[in-house]
């Protein structure tokens, strides 16, 4: 069906043969095939909805806007079906994990971070949106949302059912870390920018899958970049990257580095808890098991940053003793 489609789409726009190669999408239901004419390669894409299409379009050319050549080139368009730039199939995460290239990489994560700080100084505060009023804001009850999903497909996922008092107890706690997270500066975040996401192509940085480009707490992609479910980093870079954006983001002059450190955290925590919360989703409703590698990482990571936020104690209690659990059932699914 979607070669059919794509095939219908293309010959309107290339005028030499052309064949189609399956490649592996993301989270989200877009579908994409890898278009081989001649010597050149290109990108179809399908979205799935129309509005998703009109998202798409209008984060693209927000970004462009705020940083030329960052995104794909978008050749042609019709309805939800695209003719982009091929990126390449070189990610962050590829470079960073080939420890022939990590020099490389550490560049890049150095340059991701400058261009995190880019995007924030031009579009932190509210009082600045301008032309990007028309993004929406996400709000904590968005944020607690992620972490209601989390929770409930936790106990789907380990098939464990807590009492109501301790389900209540969750809930009070998340909303409280939600509603301290937005009590922080909003700025717009791309919301998904890890290493599967950062390609590089010619030396250069591009992203993608930036649909859900939104207002939200500042350090958002700052975290989902350092506290990776995809690439476990040293906590030396870590610190480094964390000083350069809060140096350079204009953050420093609003807050000390504790508190700074302290938002970064809570932001890390539920971050990481909402991508956990994906992973068992997709295998609950799915049985996609491909995100499960990666499931116990991304929780210990969340584990680590709310041990920092002494505040949270009801949560790592619930959550800690679950780990070996969790291990124990993400690789009897695998």
């Amino acid at each position: 069906m979607l070669e059919s489609e794509a095939k219908s789409f293309l010959k309107n726009h290339l005028s030499d043969e052309f064949s189609l190669v399956p490649i592996k999408g993301d989270a989200s239901l877009k579908q994409f095939l890898r278009v081989k004419n001649g010597d050149k390669s290109f990108i179809f894409m399908k979205s799935s909805s129309a509005d998703e299409a009109e998202r798409w379009v209008k984060s693209r050319d927000i970004l462009e806007s705020l940083k030329p050549n960052i995104a794909p080139k978008l050749i042609e368009r019709k309805d939800s079906f695209f003719l982009l730039e091929d990126l390449s199939e070189q990610a962050l995460q590829d470079c960073y994990n080939c420890g022939k290239t990590q020099v490389d990489a550490l560049s890049h994560y150095n340059y991701c971070v400058k261009l995190l700080c880019l995007i924030s100084k031009k579009t932190i505060q509210k009082k600045k949106r301008s032309s990007f009023e028309e993004l929406p804001s996400f709000d904590p009850a968005f944020f607690l949302n992620e972490l209601d999903v989390f929770f409930s497909n936790l106990f789907i996922f380990l098939d464990i059912n807590p009492d109501q008092n301790i389900k209540d107890l969750l809930k009070k706690q998340s909303k409280e870390l939600c509603d301290e997270i937005f009590t922080f500066p909003t700025s717009l975040q791309h919301r998904d920018f890890h290493s599967k996401n950062i390609l590089i192509k010619d030396e250069s940085i591009r992203v993608i899958d930036f649909q859900d480009l939104r207002w939200v707490p500042c350090l958002y992609d700052l975290v989902s970049l350092t506290e990776d479910s995809y690439v476990l980093l040293p906590v030396r870079l870590k610190a480094s990257l964390k000083k350069i954006f809060y140096k350079k983001s204009g953050i420093k002059s609003e807050m000390t580095f504790k508190e700074f450190s302290h938002f970064y955290n809570l932001q890390a925590a539920q971050r990481s808890l909402k991508a956990c919360g994906s992973f068992m989703k997709i295998y609950n409703e799915q049985s996609r098991a491909d995100y499960l590698p990666y499931l116990v990482g991304c929780y210990q990571l969340a584990l680590s940053s709310l041990e920092e936020c002494a505040s949270f104690s009801s949560l790592i209690t619930f959550l800690k003793p679950l780990t070996q659990d969790l291990k124990g059932a993400s690789q009897s699914k695998l």
